[in-house]
């Protein structure tokens, strides 16, 4: 498994994982403009990708996801909270969100995906677990707490991605 954070912070966050037999974004929060640019830079063709897992409904997460579902048709995985959000802000047409729920894994091509409640603002946010059989890649962002949940999920991860925030 290969995976590159394209484009992380307040103004959009974005990263690409490659398992061979299936390329996931995990979140669209740029423009489809910039995403594009970004996965050309890493010689990657957009329609190459099979589907998006969306960790929350802010903007910075969701921002670009709208254009690039409606010009390359992509699943974008999200559990019930986030995905009655996301559904507002897409085109029946240009969103099919298969539902997921928190804490419970499910299969993806050949990996198998986790998403892990973490704690934000949002309505029902997670981080994710990512497996190919042979690594496991943990992905929390907007994290102000680490709970004791994502503390026991990071353990089984050999590569970790972690963005915090501000949490009085």
């Amino acid at each position: 498994m290969k995976f590159s954070v394209l484009s992380s912070g307040s103004k959009g966050n974005a990263t690409l994982i490659d398992a061979g037999d299936i390329r996931l974004l995990i979140d669209v929060g740029i423009s489809c403009r910039t995403l594009e640019s970004l996965l050309k830079g890493h010689d990657v063709a957009p329609e190459s990708i099979h589907a998006a897992l969306i960790t929350h409904e802010h903007t910075d997460h969701t921002k670009g996801l709208s254009r690039f579902a409606a010009k390359y048709p992509i699943d974008v995985y999200a559990n019930e909270g986030t995905a009655t959000v996301i559904e507002r802000q897409c085109q029946k047409e240009e969103c099919q969100i298969p539902i997921f729920e928190s804490n419970i894994p499910f299969a993806l091509g050949n990996l198998t995906i986790t998403p892990v409640r973490i704690s934000h603002d949002t309505a029902e946010p997670v981080g994710y677990l990512i497996d190919d059989g042979e690594t496991t890649l943990g992905y929390f962002t907007d994290l102000g707490v680490a709970t004791p949940s994502v503390t026991t999920a990071m353990k089984c991860c050999q590569a970790l991605i972690l963005e915090s925030n501000h949490d009085p």
